[in-house]
């Protein structure tokens, strides 16, 4: 896994979103951390799994499917905690 921080890879995982939800036609101009992807219209269940595995060739990791759930990927704030709490990203 790379050492980088947290804060760094949420920028970059935010522009990713930002890049599917424009490709997706409901281009937005901001994303807050605690929007719901799916009421933002942002990921259907395709892209979602497209949006784990970019997250983990972002952060070096590979994710459990267990793993998978909107608890842990239903936003910006929830895949960073997922990311700080199961992997020790900081």
């Amino acid at each position: 896994m790379t050492e980088r921080q947290l804060a760094t890879i949420e920028g970059e995982l935010k522009e990713y979103i930002l890049g599917v939800a424009r490709d997706h036609g409901h281009p937005l101009e901001d994303l807050d951390r605690e929007d719901d992807f799916i009421e933002a219209q942002v990921f259907d269940s395709l892209s979602l799994l497209d949006f784990i595995m970019h997250v983990e060739q972002v952060v070096g990791v590979k994710i459990p499917p267990e793993d998978v759930v909107p608890e842990n990927f239903g936003s910006l704030a929830a895949t960073s905690a997922y990311l700080r709490d199961t992997f020790g990203l900081t």
